[in-house]
């Protein structure tokens, strides 16, 4: 659930991206269009007045996003963007965090019937899948360092249902996924280092790994599967994770010395973002 957007600016891969993100943005920008000219626009774009969202507020985050969600803005999106389409189709990415096993898989269905459908049923189009894995402790810490918030219920609720269904969609669910690869996010390695060397050095020779194909899903090993939940960190119900507001006030944001210090030290694994911490990781077989 973190590290997909740097992932993305780093790749070479051109490709039309949908973000919800990009529409916490957009309201924004048209709420000031109406402020300033409120004969321009008739659409109350909330439902609890015309007003500009804070998105480093988790309270005014969670309520856009949730906005947001309620009115489809997405699948709307998406839906005239493929009504509008002739001839060859772009490449085409989905930025999300893929917490919901169910919208994933109704998600490629989607997109392989829109394929097929361009193409007069041949399978010209595929469809991928990139799992970008990162530590929870990290994406903890690159939640708290953006100018955009995930409340901590919401960012724990979507990191618990990335890995616990992740692997589950995999192996068995992905049946309209052509390729899947996961991807071993640069941001673990000094936590590694420190933390699991020998699981630090294997991750630098299989930063990129492709799944072979095996019925209706991937073929994932249990070693996989076990070094997978490792990284991602346990889960939310396991452990006492260290509240957001906590954090915040302990100066993880901070721009001075200080703050670089604690977020440093986190990111080399010297600091852990919870109060204890079992020996292994909470995960079950698929």
């Amino acid at each position: 659930a973190s590290g997909k957007s740097t992932f993305l600016h780093n790749t070479s891969f051109q490709s039309k991206v949908f973000d919800v993100d990009a529409f916490k943005k957009a309201y924004n920008t048209a709420i000031r269009v109406k402020q300033l000219h409120p004969e321009w626009v008739a659409h109350d774009f909330t439902k609890g007045g015309n007003r500009l969202r804070d998105l480093r507020d988790p309270q005014d985050s969670d309520e856009l996003h949730n906005f947001i969600k309620d009115a489809k803005f997405s699948e709307r999106q998406r839906d005239l963007f493929f009504s509008n389409l002739t001839g060859i189709l772009p490449n085409v990415t989905f930025d999300i965090t893929g917490s919901d096993s169910f919208k994933l898989e109704q998600l490629f269905k989607s997109l392989k019937q829109i394929g097929l459908k361009s193409d007069n049923g041949q399978q010209t189009y595929r469809t991928s899948l990139c799992v970008i894995v990162t530590n929870r402790d990290l994406a903890i810490l690159n939640n708290l360092s953006r100018s955009r918030i995930v409340p901590e219920k919401e960012f724990h609720r979507t990191h618990d249902g990335v890995a616990n269904g992740i692997v589950k969609f995999l192996k068995h669910d992905a049946v309209n996924v052509d390729e899947a690869w996961i991807y071993f996010s640069p941001q673990n390695d000094d936590k590694l280092a420190r933390e699991n060397p020998a699981l630090a050095l294997w991750i630098k020779d299989n930063r990129y790994i492709r799944l072979e194909k095996r019925g209706n899903g991937f073929k994932i090993t249990e070693a996989l599967e076990k070094k997978l939940y490792r990284i991602l960190g346990d889960t939310a119900g396991s452990v006492d994770y260290i509240p957001f507001d906590e954090l915040l006030s302990q100066g993880i944001r901070d721009k001075g010395p200080q703050g670089k210090k604690m977020r440093d030290s986190i990111k080399r694994g010297e600091t852990a973002l919870h109060r204890k911490s079992s020996n292994t990781c909470s995960w079950r077989k698929h």
